[in-house]
């Protein structure tokens, strides 16, 4: 009888494999190395406004969804309209919410940022979409008497009527406001409370 085709492993071929393993598995540790580090360099650019070492970081696969482990992500950091659309324009979730439930466009609003609100929403974000407590960023703008974010907002069908757990709409965080800014807001919301009530 012949002999079988098989042959035993050696050691040698024991530690061929084993230095086999140790590379792949080397490899697998720096790859998540490098995606943890490409990652956090978006997140420091996002914060920092520095479009170059995002782009940078985003090229060599960083991604904009990434998500901190405070809840943050690169979008909902940033704070420069240019770095806003740089994240949007590769992929970042416009309606993503952060750690306390707010979202990017509810961020741009409290920070009276009007060209970040503008590009958010006209990259998706949903201008009714509100903290975990129901409050909007129509209501935001509305307390804080932004007038140019609250007409903004309208302009791209902010729901007027909408409330917070409190039973509050927009209207209400205006109530007993004084100034010009804040009587022009309720104005506005009144009527258009009254249009989407006769609709």
């Amino acid at each position: 009888m012949g002999r079988g085709i098989h042959t035993r492993p050696t050691i040698s071929m024991w530690g061929t494999s084993f230095m086999l393993i140790n590379l792949v598995l080397l490899i697998a540790q720096a790859y998540w190395i490098w995606r943890y580090a490409t990652n956090h360099y978006l997140c420091f650019a996002a914060v920092s406004g520095d479009l170059r070492t995002a782009e940078v970081a985003l090229r060599f696969g960083a991604s904009p969804n990434y998500r901190l482990p405070n809840g943050e992500t690169p979008l909902t950091l940033a704070r420069h309209p240019l770095m806003v659309l740089t994240l949007l324009s590769a992929g970042a979730d416009p309606n993503v919410r952060n750690a306390t439930g707010a979202t990017p466009l509810l961020t741009a609003v409290e920070r009276g940022e009007k060209a970040t609100a503008k590009i958010l929403i006209e990259h998706g974000a949903s201008v009714d979409r509100g903290t975990d407590s129901s409050v909007t960023p129509l209501m935001i703008a509305s307390c804080d008497g932004r007038l140019d974010l609250v007409q903004l907002l309208l302009s791209y069908g902010a729901d007027a009527t909408l409330h917070d757990q409190r039973g509050f709409t927009a209207v209400d965080f205006v109530k007993g406001k004084r100034g010009a800014e804040y009587r022009a807001i309720e104005q506005l919301l009144k009527r258009a409370t009254t249009m989407a009530r006769n609709h």
